[in-house]
C-alpha cells in the first residue's frame, strides 16, 4: 500500500508527495509503474529518461526522479533537504520552487 497526494501539476509533470504503507523495495517505483505513471528517469520501470519541452529543451534525466525528504521511525522525525538536481529539474517543467513545501 502506498498513499500518494497531488501535490502540484504542470504541463510537463506532476510532484506528488508519497507515503509508503506496507511493502518492500522499490515498492513506490512498482506502484507508479503499475497506474501507469512510471516516475521519471526510472528506466527499470518504464519512466522517461528524457523530456523535451515545447520550447525544445531536452531535460535529461540521469536519475529516478524520487527523494525519500522525510522519516519517521521510532518517535524520531529525520527530515532531508531536496536535492538541487530535482529543483532544477522542477523549475525546468515549469514548477515552483514553493511546492516542495507543501509536500513536505
Amino acid at each position: 500500500l502506498t498513499r500518494y497526494r497531488t501535490v502540484h501539476t504542470t504541463a510537463g509533470a506532476t510532484l506528488l508527495a508519497l507515503e509508503p504503507v506496507t511493502g518492500r523495495t522499490h515498492q513506490i517505483r512498482v506502484h507508479a509503474s503499475d497506474a501507469g505513471v512510471p516516475l521519471l528517469g526510472d528506466r527499470d520501470y518504464g519512466g522517461p529518461r528524457t523530456l523535451v519541452l515545447p520550447s525544445g529543451k531536452v531535460i535529461a534525466f540521469g536519475r529516478v526522479a524520487l527523494h525519500c525528504a522525510r522519516v519517521r521511525v521510532l518517535g524520531l522525525d529525520l527530515c532531508a533537504p531536496i536535492p538541487d538536481e530535482l529543483r532544477t529539474w522542477w523549475r525546468e517543467l515549469g514548477g515552483a520552487d514553493d511546492a516542495w513545501t507543501s509536500a513536505m
